[in-house]
Parts: C-alpha cells; sequence; structure tokens
C-alpha cells in the first residue's frame, strides 16, 4: 500500500488571552474575594412549623458544588499539608462583539465569572465579578485567497466552517493549558484576600456561548 503525504498549510492568527490560572490566583488573592463562599451549603425555606422547601438559588448551594466541593476534600493530604480545600467554580460566558458599525468585523470575547460569589453581586457593574480571558478572533479575510493559492481550488463552506470550528477549539486549547490542568487535579496554593493561605481547586461549572462555527 502506497503512502500519500499531504502538504498541509498553517495560518498564523494572534490570540489576546489570559491564562485561566492567572485569573483565579488573582481573584482569590484581591480583597473582594472576601464574599466568595469558599464551603458550600445547603439552603432550606421553612414554609411552616411542619414542611421546609430546598432552596436552588446559587451556584454555591447546588448539589454539583457541594458535590465537587466533597470530592476534593477526599483527596489525600501530602505530610504537613492542612490547608483548606476551596472549589473555584468556573462560570464562562462566549458572546459575539460587533467591532465597527458599517463593517461586519467581529470578536467573540471569553468572561469568567466565580461561582463562589452571590448572583446579586455577579450582576453589579461596579463590582469588578467580570474577567476577561480571550478573545475568539474570525478567519483573516484573505482566508479564502490564501486556501485557493494553497491548494489550487475554491474554499468550500464545509471546509471553511471546520478551519472555523478548529480555531475555536485551538484557543480552548491554548486555555486549558497544562498549569489549569494541574490546578484542576493537584490544585494551586494561593494566600486569598483574607490572608489565609488556601488551596484552590478550578472547575467548569458552565460554559455559555454563542460561537457561531459556520
Amino acid at each position: 500500500m502506497s503512502e500519500m503525504v499531504l502538504s498541509i498549510g498553517t495560518v498564523k492568527i494572534n490570540v489576546h488571552h489570559r491564562f485561566l490560572t492567572d485569573i483565579i490566583k488573582s481573584a482569590f488573592e484581591d480583597p473582594v474575594a472576601s464574599n466568595f463562599h469558599m464551603t458550600p451549603f445547603e439552603e432550606y425555606w421553612k414554609k411552616s412549623d411542619k414542611h421546609t422547601v430546598k432552596v436552588y438559588s446559587e451556584v454555591y448551594s447546588s448539589p454539583d458544588m457541594l458535590q465537587a466541593y466533597q470530592e476534593v476534600h477526599s483527596l489525600l493530604h501530602e505530610p504537613g499539608d492542612d490547608l483548606e480545600h476551596v472549589i473555584a467554580s468556573l462560570m464562562l460566558w462566549l458572546d459575539v462583539t460587533q467591532l465597527a458599525n458599517f463593517r461586519d468585523a467581529s470578536l467573540w470575547p471569553i468572561y469568567l465569572y466565580f461561582g463562589n460569589q452571590s448572583k446579586y453581586i455577579r450582576g453589579h457593574p461596579a463590582a469588578s465579578a467580570c474577567h476577561h480571558v480571550a478573545y475568539i478572533p474570525t478567519l483573516p479575510d484573505d482566508f479564502q485567497d490564501m486556501y485557493t493559492a494553497f491548494y489550487g481550488k475554491a474554499l468550500t463552506g464545509e471546509v471553511y466552517t471546520h478551519c472555523k470550528h478548529e480555531l475555536m477549539h485551538t484557543v480552548w486549547e491554548l486555555l486549558l493549558d497544562e498549569k489549569f490542568m494541574d490546578a484542576y487535579k493537584i490544585g494551586i496554593v494561593v494566600r486569598c484576600g483574607d490572608g489565609i493561605m488556601r488551596q484552590i481547586f478550578p472547575w467548569l461549572f458552565s460554559y455559555s456561548a454563542d460561537y457561531p462555527e459556520k
């Protein structure tokens, strides 16, 4: 059987971004972390003397947060390690931003919120609760010409969609780097805004996106 080696063209695209571990460390070190809920809990409303209702309102009182907290607390501590294990509840949002009024130029910013904060604080514009992570770019304007020049044929809609798909996932590969994966497994030690050293474990709790892979 003969082997066919295909020459694959590459395109260099700059991606403005911050590493997730740097954002987590900065957020938990900040005095604003004093309103972070480090320990999740269950919340109930006592409707009457005989009836109580479980309240589902915040991430830090959700079943998923409680389960994640139990999992990281079941991890064995190293000798001499008595640090509290804390979940950093990551809530990622991706929404299109138009860059001009008379052109279709756009970027897709990725924002990060922490579910450790109350939704009432996160929703306040002055709370500094929104953290910029990255800006997913579009393919270059001359991408179709570059493709045609390299392969000698026109770019099809299916291939263009595939390239946009790969671009988005390449950005995520950049963000979910080795440092983040290590932090997910063993945590990162942070002196929090209240002066207490804690071991922070990042967990992805939500991802809301509208990136048009088309």
